[in-house]
């Protein structure tokens, strides 16, 4: 069965657009966005559980946080840098990172805004439906490749568009504005797939969900290392 959100999310999300455009806006994003990265955990948790059960030591880098959905899968690192620009949510993160055993004197726990002000090498990069948000997802990827110790691992979990030239595509293309807006910022025909397998010195492999779409767009999950 193929739960796709377009039907749902494309009406609503256009009543939703009125309230982005006032104060409410910042309240809203740290209301809706920690409840859907945690419904998007919920889905894949037998996915991801096994997938991240490599983190048992070292260093992780989560990049996009949000809630914090990805902090009960980081309870035996030896430090977690919380990569999220949205200040409004800091507050969720720090609570988050208090229950999954992410602040004690044996660990090392911190949020930044941005990626350019992470510091360090990291063993482990998470993007949990990070790259749809970023700027520029090329320019994103080569700062974390700088940051990824050699044979680091990327996990990644994202929605992505569909192939250029298709129908859906052309739907995708035309509405991403609006979507942006009232999400602010998600994309919802970014090719970030395509732009991980360009790494030169990654090696990717990656699953494709299509009973779980946002925008008509399938959901990606996936891992890539980094060459020695």
């Amino acid at each position: 069965m193929t739960v796709t959100l377009a039907p749902i999310t494309v009406p609503l999300l256009g009543l939703i657009s009125i309230a982005m455009a006032t104060p409410l806006r910042q309240t809203l994003f740290s209301m809706f966005i920690p409840r859907c990265m945690n419904k998007v955990d919920e889905e894949f948790s037998e996915e991801r559980t096994k997938l991240l059960s490599t983190i048992t030591g070292g260093s992780v880098l989560d990049v996009g946080s949000g809630g914090g959905a990805y902090f009960r899968y980081f309870s035996k690192a030896d430090r977690v840098v919380a990569v999220e620009p949205q200040e409004i949510v800091y507050p969720k993160l720090n609570e988050a990172a208090k229950q999954n055993g992410l602040v004690d004197s044996s660990k090392d726990f911190s949020i930044v805004g941005d990626l350019k002000d992470v510091e360090g090498t990291f063993d482990h990069v998470v993007f949990g439906n990070v790259l749809c948000e970023v700027p520029n997802v090329d320019e994103a990827l080569q700062q974390v490749d700088k940051l990824l110790a050699p044979g680091g691992r990327v996990y990644f979990s994202e929605h992505i568009g569909r192939p250029t030239g298709t129908w859906i595509r052309l739907f995708q293309d035309w509405y991403n504005p609006l979507h942006c807006h009232m999400t602010l910022g998600c994309n919802c025909n970014r090719d970030s797939l395509d732009k991980i397998r360009s790494m030169k010195n990654w090696d990717v492999v990656s699953w494709k969900y299509e009973h779980f779409q946002v925008c008509m767009g399938p959901f990606v999950m996936g891992l890539a290392v980094k060459k020695d």
